[in-house]
């Protein structure tokens, strides 16, 4: 190479070097979803390789068989890309054939782990096999001058332990045992994988103990099927999070349910001492269950759903309910069956609004099931009489939002414009009031 072109080179290459680290870095920013376009331009100089690698590490996802050991030692001898992870996602990768052969998982070897990452905001746990937790160590995750260092968010998906099934189930002391060792602001779980035990356990009594409470400020329950006799499982959870959760943090109580989870007495009873508990700092709730046409004895009136408690929650200014539509044609009663046809979906769920303090200001109706404009016509729908409620004038004087989520799972693709149309016509006072929106929420169906 000559000198003259040695020279051209070493000149673009300070030229380069030359624009401020801040435009750079701004330029990363744009291009960090580009994972191979921010790969090549790590290459162009040594500056632009240093600024690069905060963005090309921000986000890592480590999918294994093992216990994740081969990450903890690529972390031991790479120490400069701990400051750069600020969202981890670990994977175990299995089926319902292979969980057998996973390395488990220990709490306190994960704990390390997170501690190895002082910038780490947000993990995700996904099809995780933990082993069952015996007195886990939160302290760990304290480094030297900080206390109580806590996540942004953590998520828990699919992951099992101390279960013995086919299906990803995880039992509730490991469920209590990963909060209370990774402490985090928000925490979304898939309670679909959740088995309770009784309160009584000793390894219940050992995960509640007043020293372990739970800094929590969001909970976010996420479920694509249910099973109707799981409401034991679901009573148990309410009733540990009740115990856990330390006083005065919670704000944000929120559920995605799946299709055909419906309240029991029980399980409404324990969920009600949760909002009890949680009422004082609660802002956003969503039920952790689905509302449908067909109802037992007073389960339309509003005396049914003060067990609740939303009546207690003063500050709240959003609440999320889920319903199921009605079917198009009337079923033939069998003889002796407990349910009623005759009364609209919308009169259980104005019973509910009822209950909710003044200060909503945005209420979201989410149908799951596919649906189509006849369904949302339909007078067992009774959406009008929804929409009357809704703008009674000394109930939600705040009220700056309406949303109708179309809740589908099995078309995807499909179009909502002719749900939508419907949705406004037989809600013209919203419509009209310009506080009307409707929107879809895709639900992916899993398959083992």
């Amino acid at each position: 190479m000559s000198t003259v072109e040695q020279r051209g080179e070493d000149h673009t290459s300070s030229n380069i070097d030359a624009l401020p680290v801040e435009l750079i870095d701004l330029v990363f920013q744009y291009a960090s979803e580009h994972i191979d376009t921010t790969s090549a331009c790590s290459l162009v100089s040594r500056t632009w390789r240093e600024i690069a690698l905060p963005h090309l590490f921000s986000w890592l996802t480590v999918e294994r068989r093992d216990a994740f050991e081969d990450f903890r030692d690529f972390l031991e001898r790479h120490p400069h890309i701990t400051r750069c992870i600020r969202t981890l996602e670990l994977a175990q990768i299995s089926d319902s054939t292979s969980r057998g052969s996973l390395s488990a998982v220990g709490l306190d070897s994960l704990t390390e782990l997170v501690a190895k990452l002082p910038a780490l905001q947000v993990l995700f746990l996904r099809g995780v096999f933990f082993v069952d937790p015996q007195h886990p160590d939160a302290s760990i995750l304290t480094s030297p001058g900080t206390s109580h260092r806590q996540l942004k968010h953590l998520e828990i998906r699919d992951c099992f332990g101390h279960v013995k099934s086919d299906l990803p189930l995880i039992d509730l002391p490991t469920l209590i045992g990963i909060l209370q060792t990774l402490p985090a602001d928000s925490v979304t779980l898939s309670y679909e994988n959740i088995v309770a035990i009784p309160p009584s356990d000793p390894r219940m009594t050992r995960m509640l103990r007043p020293s372990t409470r739970l800094h929590l400020r969001e909970i976010t329950l996420d479920s694509v099927e249910f099973d109707d006799q799981r409401h034991d499982d679901m009573r148990h959870l309410y009733d540990a999070l009740r115990q856990v959760l330390a006083p005065g943090y919670l704000h944000s109580f929120l559920s995605r349910v799946g299709f055909g989870t419906y309240p029991d007495p029980e399980s409404m009873r324990a969920f009600g001492e949760l909002v009890h508990s949680t009422a004082e700092t609660l802002q956003h709730l969503g039920l952790p269950f689905t509302v449908r046409h067909l109802v037992k004895a007073s389960e339309h009136l509003p005396e049914h759903w003060r067990i609740l408690n939303l009546h207690e929650c003063h500050n709240l200014q959003s609440f999320t309910l889920s319903v199921h539509p009605p079917m198009l044609r009337t079923l033939a009663a069998a003889r002796g069956t407990p349910y009623r046809q005759d009364v609209p979906l919308s009169t259980t769920c104005i019973s509910i609004l009822s209950h909710l303090p003044p200060t909503v200001r945005t209420f979201t109706l989410a149908i799951c099931d596919e649906v189509a404009p006849a369904h949302i016509k339909n007078k067992k729908m009774g959406l009008e009489a929804l929409d009357e409620a809704l703008l009674s004038a000394e109930r939600f004087p705040s009220l700056q939002l309406v949303e109708v989520t179309l809740r589908q799972r099995y078309h995807p693709e499909a179009s909502i414009h002719g749900c939508e149309l419907a949705v406004r016509e037989v809600m013209p006072k919203c419509d009209r009031k310009g506080i009307l929106k409707v929107s879809k929420d895709v639900t992916v169906m899993k398959s083992d």
